[in-house]
């Protein structure tokens, strides 16, 4: 299942990219761990866990 989520919906999964929230760094950036809320009719919303990874400005350079 694929789902399109905005920037704002992953900076508030991640309390803004939060230093606590980092799972680890490598070549290529940070990956931070968050948490989106799900709606599902009918039910308590849920909350799906999610990866993130935040590539830094030099990491965009292509050469």
């Amino acid at each position: 299942m694929l789902l399109k989520i905005e920037l704002e919906q992953l900076k508030e999964a991640t309390f803004d990219f939060r230093n606590d929230m980092v799972l680890g760094k490598g070549g290529f950036g940070s990956v931070y761990k968050g948490s989106l809320k799900e709606k599902v009719p009918f039910k308590k919303s849920r909350k799906l866990r999610i990866a993130v990874k935040k590539l830094g400005s030099k990491d965009l350079d292509s050469g």
